[in-house]
């Protein structure tokens, strides 16, 4: 923007000369604008170096920051905040998908965190790039952080947990959004569930400014048997609680740590992440999945994963319409309050009480009326 101001001595005044035509307050920032040559040099330096790393890390695969990987005719939102949303529907897949592929195992479930996900996958709006996602959207949108020897991204990690250990993730993602914020809310791949999440917390405990836990968010939740991301009713089961069967988990190593933690606090909420054959995990790093040596890297599912959709009109793999809106993965239902029952409790109860209490003064007070009825009574 530019403000154009005119003093007047004489008069001591300001006037804004912007307001004449010629002088406009804000100036357009587009492809008209000459680059200066030593900042277009020093963009060129490291636009090379970022595509080295990216060959060394890919083992060639991605070369090229701005490598067109799909197509959308819209963005993929990220929005809106706690819900389930179209991106965090498509990455959650992409983990799940990827692991699928390098593994030739089934992955049950995958998860990702709101916070990870650090905007939605926008296309682009020139002429010449209208719809186009390139490899440098994928990245700007992922998580930042690093593997265990600083590779750029979070990897991927393979676990097992039992059943009612995910319908505990899933009880953790609805606690600790509505304590701390939309960044804990997870995004899911392989089931679906209903829950209300009024019922995360039951109340706050006044002394200690403590929440208090209902563990009983969740309302049910189902795992899909197919493979089909559309993911049809036809090939859905019950995850019941008190499920102890294991199942086949992905998520990259930041959400993966951290969820067992909340058991440390939590213990209803206590989540042991293990192997196939049901041994504890004692180091995740052991259990990130290698593509030819290197750690598989969330931003590289996405990727891998957008460019494995088949190709459209465009000649490249176009986004389906899966990933436009929510597809009811999370599906959000307003129950009565947890609190009302209790509460119904001691209403009934004091109600009861209310009654005894009631009768025997009407009793006595009889009694006292007539006495004579009194003796005949006692005989």
């Amino acid at each position: 923007g530019c403000l154009q101001l005119t003093y007047d001595a004489r008069e001591d005044s300001l006037t804004i000369r912007d307001d004449e035509p010629s002088h406009p307050h804000l100036l357009p920032i587009d492809d008209d604008i000459e680059p200066c040559p030593d900042i277009e040099s020093r963009i060129a330096q490291y636009t090379e170096a970022v595509n080295r790393t990216l060959a060394q890390n890919t083992d060639g695969i991605y070369d090229d920051l701005l490598q067109v990987v799909a197509y959308s005719s819209d963005e993929i939102s990220n929005l809106p905040k706690k819900k389930e949303t179209p991106y965090g529907n498509l990455i959650a897949d992409a983990f799940r998908w990827s692991v699928q592929q390098r593994t030739g195992d089934r992955v049950d479930f995958a998860f990702q965190a709101n916070g990870q996900i650090r905007g939605p996958l926008l296309p682009g709006n020139r002429e010449e790039t209208r719809g186009q996602l390139s490899l440098y959207e994928v990245l700007s949108t992922m998580g930042m952080g690093h593997g265990p020897q600083d590779e750029p991204g979070y990897p991927l990690v393979s676990i097992y947990l039992t059943g009612d250990e995910v319908r505990r993730v899933l009880e953790i993602s609805h606690l600790l959004s509505q304590i701390m914020g939309d960044a804990f809310f997870l995004q899911v791949s392989g089931l679906r569930f209903s829950y209300d999440p009024g019922r995360a917390i039951l109340l706050q405990l006044p002394v200690v400014d403590q929440p208090l836990p209902t563990y009983r968010a969740v309302l049910e939740a189902e795992r899909y048997l197919g493979d089909d991301p559309k993911m049809s009713d036809d090939f859905f089961e019950p995850l019941k609680r008190g499920d102890e069967d294991l199942y086949h988990v992905v998520a990259d190593t930041f959400v993966a740590s951290f969820i067992p933690m909340v058991g440390d606090m939590l213990p209803r909420l206590e989540i042991k992440p293990r192997d196939s054959t049901g041994h504890p995990i004692q180091d995740l790093n052991a259990r990130i999945i290698d593509v030819r040596g290197e750690p598989l890297t969330g931003w590289r599912a996405v990727a891998d994963y957008l460019q494995s959709m088949p190709a459209g009109d465009t000649g490249v793999p176009e986004v389906p319409e899966l990933y436009a809106g929510s597809a009811g993965r999370q599906v959000e239902i307003r129950t009565v309050s947890l609190l009302v029952w209790p509460i119904s409790g001691i209403f009934l109860l004091a109600g009861c009480a209310g009654y005894v209490v009631m009768r025997r003064i009407r009793r006595r007070r009889d009694n006292t009326a007539n006495p004579a009825g009194r003796r005949r009574g006692r005989h």
